[in-house]
């Protein structure tokens, strides 16, 4: 008897053990999609970072070309105001006018302090796509694990889905 009892103690601890490693390996599934998810927060507000320096540099340049040509720059920073460069077709729109105006005066356009004020604007511009770039990959890497399989069965029950990746112009 003493031997049936220590034999049905060792199955029953044997199934829990089992029981505790099933639920250990089906919690690591979402501790990792979180993580996840916290590097595409991360990299979305690195994004939205460098676009907001964008937004905020666009009117220095537009300052200064009020230096040369105060009614040109009035203008477009009327436009600029009414317009925002809130999209990358907006902020583009903006910057083909800047780059207009500054045609219309080669003083201007030969200028070392305009010269450097779109260096910095290309440096943002290339930190923009830097940004979303790595925005989707970190998409790419939540996406790939999620769908994976035992995973996708484990995280759907757990509402995972899919992240979109930034769609971009350039």
């Amino acid at each position: 008897m003493r031997e049936n009892t220590k034999t049905i103690l060792a199955i029953i601890g044997a199934i829990l053990a089992v029981i505790l490693i099933v639920v250990v390996v089906i919690n690591s599934f979402p501790n990792k999609a979180i993580r996840l998810e916290e590097k595409i927060a991360t990299a979305q507000l690195n994004v939205e970072n460098k676009e907001a320096a964008r937004k905020d540099f666009i009117p220095d340049i537009i300052n200064y070309i009020k230096i040369y040509d105060k009614y040109q720059g009035e203008i477009l920073m009327r436009v600029y105001n009414a317009r925002g460069v809130d999209t990358d077709e907006l902020a583009e729109h903006i910057i083909s006018l800047i780059k207009d105006a500054v045609n219309d005066r080669p003083e201007l356009n030969n200028s070392e302090d305009y010269k450097l004020l779109m260096d910095k604007l290309t440096t943002i511009e290339n930190q923009i796509v830097n940004a979303r770039n790595k925005y989707n990959a970190c998409v790419e890497r939540y996406n790939k694990y999620i769908v994976k399989f035992p995973n996708k069965q484990i995280l759907d029950m757990q509402g995972y889905k899919c992240k979109d990746y930034v769609m971009y112009e350039n």
